[in-house]
């Protein structure tokens, strides 16, 4: 079951898969709180976080070309329990912020990839934009984007 959360309800497996260096109160980021940013979380049988994921409705900027970045929103914070990957969590996830997004009238999401993900944001439609950096203390991340197909279109994680 996915659902929508608060964000501090992301903050343990954010913290746990994504910033094991930082203590829990230091994994939010800029916009969460937002009245466009929404938080969602996978829960197991035991109702137990084994996925989650953030949107914000913000531009891409940068190595992105965007006609329109008012209908852009970016993915943060997008992890899955260790125990439960490659078992659809992420999948599921994604498209649930995938509709969100164009419920919404979003138009493109985006996002900063770390390196080992980035196959698997290809393999759902993202493809990248400009070159790999390192991210300080966290690793290779490079920029991805994918369009959002309108409510009624279809699937959105095929190309």
């Amino acid at each position: 079951m996915i659902r929508r959360v608060a964000a501090e309800d992301t903050y343990p497996l954010r913290q746990q898969v994504l910033r094991p260096h930082q203590a829990r109160s230091e994994v939010g980021f800029p916009g969460e709180a937002d009245p466009d940013t929404v938080h969602f979380a996978a829960f197991d049988d035991d109702g137990r976080i084994v996925g989650i994921a953030s949107a914000l409705h913000q531009g891409p900027g940068g190595a992105i070309p965007a006609d329109d970045p008012t209908k852009w929103w970016r993915l943060r914070g997008m992890a899955t329990a260790e125990d439960r990957r490659g078992q659809g969590v992420g999948g599921a996830i994604l498209q649930t912020v995938l509709d969100h997004v164009a419920g919404r009238g979003g138009t493109a999401l985006w996002c900063n990839a770390r390196l080992s993900a980035s196959g698997f944001y290809r393999a759902t439609g993202f493809v990248t934009a400009g070159d790999a950096w390192e991210e300080p203390g966290i690793g290779p991340h490079v920029k991805m984007w994918r369009p959002v197909r309108p409510p009624g279109a279809g699937p959105t994680t095929s190309p």
